[in-house]
């Protein structure tokens, strides 16, 4: 919906500014969606979230807004390259949690997170992006609330998303065990075409990460944290991003692992 340039702001510092795709400069609810876009952001500040730096009106009367250029590269791309070693899984999902929970704590959903949105740099530092899909929590959780767009990739996307339910942070939780899942076995727990992941979703269990990557030796004790976040139930899941990441957390950091031992 939108394009991305790369700009240098009078301070010398190079930024990103986000302006709606010009074949859709007409379409007012994408024009709505990128300004709820720069309010939103603008209320997150956390390490592993990207910045937003201003926003506004172009001559065109179109909304833009204007972030931190993040760099790294996409995380779908980084695991394209081969499984990530131990240590790499733990950090970048740490972060993961770590950047979710302060979004979830500004009240936001981000509804549209997948590895694709994913950046990690050099060092592995990550950072969230694209709120294009975001949404205020309360508006979540109003069963009043028009429901609006439906709209996100479906491999990350939570059951009741696909049944035409609200994103909350319950599905927000369920991307993120989707990621999780990628980050062990390298695929997503359903994949093919948009029809063939909600026929999956309706019919079929997730196989566990342990049976998808026997080789990877994943633990009993991680498959049911990975498991509890992709319950098809949003009330089975965890509570909150730190819930997730702490039972992560004791389900990985029980001892140093040599090199070749199980992922525990």
């Amino acid at each position: 919906m939108g394009q991305v340039h790369a700009a240098r702001h009078k301070s010398g510092k190079i930024v990103a500014i986000k302006r709606v795709r010009n074949t859709l400069r007409e379409d007012r609810l994408v024009a709505g969606l990128l300004g709820d876009e720069a309010r939103l952001l603008a209320a997150v500040s956390h390490p592993n979230v990207v910045r937003v730096l201003d926003a506004g009106t172009d001559r065109d009367g179109r909304p833009f807004l204007v972030m931190d250029r993040a760099s790294g590269t996409p995380l779908h791309r980084v695991l394209a390259a081969g499984p990530l070693a131990r240590d790499r899984v733990l950090t970048i999902a740490a972060q993961l949690f770590a950047g979710l929970g302060a979004i979830h704590a500004a009240g936001i959903v981000h509804a549209d997170l997948k590895s694709h949105n994913v950046l990690v740099d050099d060092i592995d530092i990550v950072t969230i992006i694209d709120f294009g899909l975001a949404r205020p929590i309360a508006l979540s959780s109003d069963p009043d609330a028009p429901l609006g767009l439906i709209a996100g990739t479906p491999a990350y996307m939570a059951p009741e998303l696909l049944g035409g339910g609200t994103p909350n942070v319950a599905s927000d939780l369920y991307a993120a065990g989707a990621i999780v899942y990628e980050l062990l076995t390298g695929t997503t727990p359903f994949a093919g075409s948009p029809a063939a992941i909600l026929t999956r979703q309706l019919t079929e269990d997730v196989e566990p990460p342990s049976r998808r990557a026997p080789r990877r030796a994943i633990s009993a004790a991680l498959d049911a944290v990975v498991m509890c976040a992709l319950d098809p139930a949003p009330g089975e899941r965890f509570a909150s991003a730190a819930t997730m990441a702490a039972a992560f957390a004791a389900a990985t950091g029980q001892r140093r692992l040599a090199r070749g031992s199980e992922i525990r």
